[in-house]
């Protein structure tokens, strides 16, 4: 779904509710890592003021990615805001150096682009199945093991009082 400049300052307010499909093969082109989407259902609206557009929507959709420890599929609800600010006008007015907007080169805004780049950028970094929260477990196998960074910072830790010339006088000592 895309607009034309010309056409959202004519009517000033475009109010769109749309249900996108066929978005999910775009999103794991440019995310391996993503194992499935469902329909991205986006509500929002494009604005003109001045010599910006404003583009702000809402989607909800079901995103599955694998799981941080296992890789075993886990299905995500979610639902993002997004708040975009476009302008067509010379970057080099003074008018805008404040501003923090998109140029756009050709005179259309296109929502398909913007929705694949947020549903990337939102994915989250960390993705745990229910069992994996509930428990404290990493996996493991013959000679080595997932730590938390907590475990990771304690053994650190002991390591260097192990090794330090005072760690010899601590066992001496029974401690």
């Amino acid at each position: 779904m895309e607009w034309t400049i010309e056409e959202i300052r004519r009517q000033t307010s475009i109010h769109f509710d749309e249900v996108f499909h066929d978005i999910e093969p775009i999103i794991k082109s440019r995310d391996p890592a993503v194992l499935g989407l469902s329909s991205v259902h986006v509500v929002g609206d494009v604005k003109a003021e001045a010599e910006l557009i404003l583009l702000e929507f809402a989607a909800t959709y079901v995103l599955t990615l694998p799981s941080s420890r296992s890789l075993a599929p886990v299905e995500l609800p979610t639902r993002i805001h997004i708040s975009e600010t476009y302008s067509d006008a010379d970057l080099e007015d003074p008018e805008f150096n404040d501003e923090e907007f998109f140029p756009l080169d050709d005179q259309t805004l296109s929502l398909d682009e913007s929705l694949t780049d947020s549903i990337i950028l939102e994915k989250p970094t960390q993705v745990l199945t229910e069992e994996e929260e509930k428990s404290n477990s990493f996996p493991s196998g013959q000679g080595w093991q997932v730590l938390s960074e907590e475990a990771y910072a304690e053994q650190k830790l002991r390591e260097k009082l192990e090794n330090s010339p005072f760690g010899v006088l601590r066992e001496s000592f029974g401690n």
